[in-house]
């Protein structure tokens, strides 16, 4: 379902599938359209208001969302251009570096696929410090489940 890919010797790529029960069309805007961004994004706990969002579906386009922490209600940004957009078909969010949670650039590329009535769909990201890469698996796994779950409500 998941699995860590190394590459270049001190740094790992994070990979995640998931099969959607919908059409690619509606997988796809469950990446472009912040209400429904919102039902989903981010780990176990985090919410992401939809109307903190900014999405420009376009190449060029911003990709920011603001995750609020369960914990303390502070907040973190993920910033991005979307380099890649190809609707219904993938989608690549090229991040900003947030130093002070640790993390360089990088680069999240997802790929819709029609299965039948469903959509796979297969996410890479990254690169990451290795030691770090388990967390972000983490977040997109516990977000993609919750997608998952959305895409079937």
């Amino acid at each position: 379902m998941s699995q860590h890919t190394p590459i270049m010797g001190e740094t790992t790529l994070v990979n995640v599938s998931r099969t959607l029960a919908c059409t690619p069309e509606v997988a796809f805007g469950w990446w472009t359209e912040p209400a429904r961004i919102a039902q989903w994004w981010g780990p176990t706990g985090f919410s992401a208001p939809a109307e903190d969002m900014v999405i420009e579906p376009r190449i060029g386009g911003r990709y920011e969302i603001k995750m609020v922490m369960p914990d303390n209600g502070g907040d973190a940004w993920a910033r991005g251009r979307l380099i890649e957009f190809e609707p219904n078909r993938r989608l690549a969010i090229a991040w900003e570096a947030i130093p002070e949670a640790g993390i360089g650039e990088t680069t999240t590329r997802v790929e819709f696929r029609a299965e039948g009535a469903n959509t796979r769909v297969e996410l890479m990201d990254g690169p990451y410090a290795t030691g770090f890469a388990p967390m972000a698996e983490a977040g997109w796994v516990q977000s993609l489940d919750e997608l998952v779950a959305q895409a079937l409500a």
